[in-house]
């Protein structure tokens, strides 16, 4: 397993129904992460077309969509660096919220499909729901892959990191009234599976919403190591040392103090 590894995060706004646009805005920052010595670098949600959820169907069956994609992929061979992007995926006629990983020789090596949906917002009515986790071999490591509102539910991120991951990378559009829950979530799912978080989240303003910046990266023992602001275009590289999960789970064994056997019994009330 690799011990150390450069990640990079973009913190960016996305343009509605601008797939052209937010390529340009990506690339320039891809670029930015390259040149920092990023290996990987995570994008944010949707960040083909944006937010407005009553036109996200349309805006991903467009032909200009499907360029942004390949688009993704010209820019990660260009810049040698693998990409993990949140974008629109339609399969069977039916629009996925998607992360895509892309290789740093262009070919899409992976693809994960939301599974926890944010019914506030519709997310459940605009897109189809994801039915299994992804993780995936990169860079002698492996990666795995969430999405926004799956930080809520350390159950996925237990089963990532048991599945190997030593870092999990976040596409998000997390909005601002809720910052205070981004922040903490991130802390709380880098400490629940003692994991490495790379999470990369959404400014300005898309249909009525806010988003909340504050793009991160998160170590094992929950400590941001890097914060970006909450209204800035951004771009973070850190050097992460894998071998701080060993020391991490050493001190603190969470794992091995586990109780599957008592959480899978009913729930005695008296």
């Amino acid at each position: 397993m690799a011990e150390l590894l450069n990640v990079g995060v973009v913190q960016c706004d996305a343009q509605p129904g601008d797939p052209e646009g937010n390529l340009d805005v990506v690339g320039r920052l891809v670029e930015r992460a390259a040149s920092s010595g990023a290996d990987l670098v995570v994008l944010p949600e949707l960040i083909d077309v944006g937010y407005d959820l009553a036109a996200v169907a349309e805006r991903a069956r467009s032909t200009v969509c499907t360029r942004f994609s390949a688009g993704l992929q010209d820019l990660a061979s260009t810049q040698s660096v693998w990409i993990i992007g949140g974008v629109t995926v339609v399969d069977d006629d039916r629009v996925y919220d998607s992360a895509i990983v892309i290789s740093s020789e262009g070919e899409v090596v992976g693809s994960y499909r939301k599974a926890h949906l944010f019914p506030p917002t519709g997310e459940d009515r605009a897109f189809a729901p994801g039915s299994e986790l992804v993780v995936v071999e990169c860079l002698g490591t492996r990666i795995g892959l969430a999405i926004c509102y799956d930080i809520r539910f350390p159950e996925l991120f237990r089963a990532l990191a048991r599945a190997g991951s030593t870092l999990v990378a976040v596409a998000s559009a997390f909005p601002r009234e809720r910052l205070d829950h981004w922040r903490t979530l991130l802390a709380a799912r880098a400490l629940d599976s003692q994991i490495f978080l790379a999470a990369a989240n959404r400014v300005g303003v898309d249909a009525s919403i806010e988003f909340s910046g504050a793009s991160a990266v998160v170590d094992p023992a929950g400590v941001a190591v890097l914060q970006a602001d909450t209204v800035s275009e951004d771009v973070l590289v850190a050097p992460l040392d894998l071998s701080l999960i060993d020391r991490v789970r050493a001190e603190i064994p969470v794992e091995g103090s586990r109780r599957d056997d008592l959480y899978a019994t009913r729930v005695r009330i008296v």
